[in-house]
């Protein structure tokens, strides 16, 4: 989110490919439902395989602003707002918008393992939002915690499928990128 000219643009980003079926069957009918009537342009960039959504909105601004978000880069200084925190059920859905958007299934078909081993990845370069994610979930889940110094990134990771099949239970994912991958190990 940001303004050019005194403009605010909101934008949505993801890879040309993989998200397709995210953006189209997900946020876009998302987006519809939540901000009818403001328009927006897809477009995508093939000098980074990249597909966006732009709002060239300031209802969609404000929308978001009201959610504690501030134009500019945010990538240190993201974060889940307090007022989520009254509301598991929605703190839950905000986790697994994180996780959506930034998060990876990760299946390890290594020899050493009969099956694809399951791994739920996450990485951030925000100390506050990593240290949110790990007082939510560490008491739902054990987690693998380690930072990636030469990045400044920390990383969190759910690993094995009983926690797979928790997280589905518990948070899950609307994206149709990881719920492919969890469906051809797990039955959903």
């Amino acid at each position: 989110m940001n303004k050019y000219l005194r403009s605010p643009i909101v934008e949505f980003s993801g890879d040309k490919t993989l998200d397709k079926e995210y953006f189209e069957t997900v946020l876009i009918p998302l987006l519809g439902t939540v901000l009818p009537g403001v328009p927006f342009h897809t477009s995508f960039h093939s000098d980074c395989h990249c597909r966006t959504i732009r709002l060239n909105s300031y209802a969609a601004a404000h929308f978001f602003l009201d959610f504690g978000f501030s134009y500019g880069p945010k990538s240190h200084t993201v974060h889940i707002p307090t007022r989520f925190y009254f509301d598991q059920e929605l703190l839950f859905r905000v986790i697994r918008g994180v996780f959506d958007a930034d998060g990876c299934v990760f299946l390890d078909t290594r020899p050493v393992y009969a099956r694809p081993y399951p791994r739920i990845s996450f990485s951030t370069v925000s100390w506050t939002l990593y240290s949110q994610l790990v007082c939510i979930l560490e008491p739902l889940f054990p987690l693998y915690l380690h930072e990636v110094k030469n990045r400044g990134a920390y990383v969190l990771e759910i690993y094995g499928y009983k926690n797979v099949e928790q997280w589905m239970k518990t948070i899950g994912f609307s994206n149709p990128r990881h719920l492919h991958k969890i469906q051809s190990i797990l039955p959903l």
